[in-house]
C-alpha cells in the first residue's frame, strides 16, 4: 500500500487537483447545516480511537450523525467504540484490486445517494484516504496538511496545520471542526473520555467471555486471582515498536515471582497466536496463558473489564485498554507519546534519544533503523517500577 500511495497516489492527487481547479469546484459560500459527516478513518485502529473524542463532541454540538469509511482490517475497532461509531461503516476490502476498485464504487454511490456534504479525512499521510475523501463529493472536505505531511494535492477546502508537539486528540479536534467554523461560531475542547466501550452490552458478554476464556486456561480464575494482560505486539507491521522478546520473558517471570496473587495473560490477533503461543512457553509459570486470537476487538471492554492492567507497546491495544479505563503501561521509541499517548490512565515509558522520533506521517511510519536502541534502552525494572506504581493504590485499598 505504501509503494501505491506513493507512485499511483502522488500522480493521481496530481491530476484530481488540477481537475479541482479547471472545473471551478470551489465551497459554497452559503451551506446549510449538514445532518451527517463523513469520516475518512483508513489510518491505524489506535489513531482512530484517539479522534473519538472529537467525533463524540462533534456529533453532540451540531447535531450531526457520523458515517464512516474504513478498511476491512480495521473493520473491528467501531465494534469496540459502540453507539454511533458502529451505526453505519463502509469497508473497503484490499485482498484485491478488483475488491477495491468494486469497494470504492459502491461508496461513491452510497455517499453520493445519502448526500454527504461534509467530509474529514483522519489519515494524516496517506494519498489513498485523500483521493476517497475526494470521491465522497462532500462539498466541504478537511484534511492535515503542512510542512510535516506529504504532499497531497489541493484536494480539500479546509486545511488544518498537524504539530508535531501536538497531541493528536488535540490535532483531530481543530481538523473534525475545520468544516465547521463558517456555519457557527464554537469552540471545542477534547476531554479525556474514560467511558468503557459498548457499556451496555458488556454484561450481557461477560459469560461467553468467561465461558471461553475457562475452556482455554482452566485455572485462570479472575475471581481470585489480579489478571495482568501483556501484548507483545508480534504481529506489528513496524517492527521498530516491538520491544525485545527477551525482555517481555523477564518481565514477566519477575512480576509472577513478586506478586503470587497475579495471572499473566498474554493478548493478541489472530496473527500472534504462535508467537504468543511460544512466549508463553518460554514464560514457563502455570500462572501464564495466551488468549491472543480468541476474542474479538469487540469483546475486548469486557476481557479489559477483568483485567488490573496492561502491559504494551505503542500499539492499537494500548490505545483500546485506555479508552476503557483499564491502567496501561505503554512503552514508546520510534514515536513520540507527546503526540500518540493514549488517552487515560496510562504511563508512558519513553527512552527520548536524539534519534527518536524517527517514524511520522511525513515518511509514512517507514523507518531505515533496524537497530531500534530506543526501545531496546527501555529496562524490565523501569516497566516493573511503573506496574509497582500503578498497582499501588488498589493494593492499598485491599488491605485498609
Amino acid at each position: 500500500m505504501r509503494r501505491l500511495d506513493r507512485w499511483i497516489g502522488l500522480p493521481l492527487c496530481v491530476l484530481a487537483s488540477l481537475a479541482l481547479r479547471l472545473s471551478g469546484l470551489v465551497p459554497q459560500r452559503t451551506f446549510a447545516p449538514p445532518r451527517r459527516v463523513l469520516y475518512v478513518a483508513l489510518a491505524e485502529m489506535g489513531s482512530i480511537v484517539l479522534a473519538a473524542p472529537a467525533i463524540r463532541q462533534c456529533a453532540r454540538t451540531h447535531g450531526v450523525m457520523p458515517t464512516f469509511v474504513t478498511l476491512a482490517q480495521t473493520r473491528g475497532v467501531f465494534d469496540f467504540l459502540g453507539g454511533e461509531f458502529n451505526r453505519e461503516v463502509c469497508v473497503l476490502r484490499t485482498t484485491s484490486l478488483t475488491a477495491l476498485c468494486a469497494d470504492l464504487w459502491s461508496f461513491c454511490r452510497r455517499m453520493r445517494r445519502g448526500g454527504i456534504a461534509v467530509a474529514v479525512d483522519l489519515d494524516p499521510g496517506s494519498r489513498f484516504s485523500a483521493l476517497v475523501t475526494l470521491l465522497s463529493g462532500a462539498r466541504r472536505r478537511s484534511g492535515f496538511e503542512g510542512m510535516a505531511q506529504p504532499y497531497r494535492g489541493s484536494l480539500y477546502t479546509h486545511t488544518v496545520d498537524c504539530p508535531l508537539g501536538r497531541h493528536m486528540s488535540e490535532n483531530f479536534a481543530a481538523l473534525v471542526e475545520a468544516p465547521f467554523s463558517e456555519i457557527e461560531s464554537s469552540t471545542t475542547t477534547v476531554v479525556d473520555l474514560f467511558i468503557p466501550a459498548a457499556a451496555s452490552t458488556q454484561t450481557a458478554e461477560s459469560g461467553s467471555v468467561l465461558h471461553r476464556l475457562r475452556q482455554r486456561i482452566p485455572y485462570c480464575d479472575p475471581g481470585r486471582r489480579r489478571i495482568v494482560l501483556i501484548h507483545a505486539n508480534r504481529s506489528d507491521p513496524v517492527p521498530q515498536r516491538r520491544w525485545p522478546q527477551q525482555r517481555y520473558i523477564e518481565l514477566c517471570q519477575r512480576m509472577l515471582a513478586e506478586w503470587p496473587d497475579i495471572f499473566v495473560l498474554l493478548i493478541g490477533a489472530a496473527a500472534e497466536e504462535n508467537a504468543a503461543t511460544a512466549l508463553c512457553a518460554e514464560i514457563d509459570d502455570s500462572r501464564c496463558g495466551s488468549v491472543a486470537g480468541l476474542f474479538s476487538i469487540g469483546e475486548l471492554p469486557t476481557l479489559f473489564a477483568l483485567a488490573t492492567i496492561l502491559v504494551s507497546s505503542d500499539s492499537g491495544p494500548a490505545h483500546f485498554a485506555a479508552h476503557a479505563g483499564l491502567p496501561v503501561v505503554a512503552l514508546f521509541g520510534p514515536e513520540t507519546p507527546q503526540r500518540y499517548r493514549p488517552l487515560g490512565a496510562t504511563v508512558t515509558l519513553y527512552a527520548g534519544l536524539p534519534c527518536s522520533p524517527c517514524l511520522s506521517a511525513h515518511n509514512q511510519r517507514a523507518s531505515s533503523c533496524r537497530d531500534p536502541r530506543c526501545m531496546q534502552a527501555i529496562e524490565v525494572e523501569t516497566v516493573l517500577g511503573a506496574m509497582r506504581d500503578a498497582l499501588a493504590p488498589a493494593e492499598r485499598a485491599a488491605t485498609a
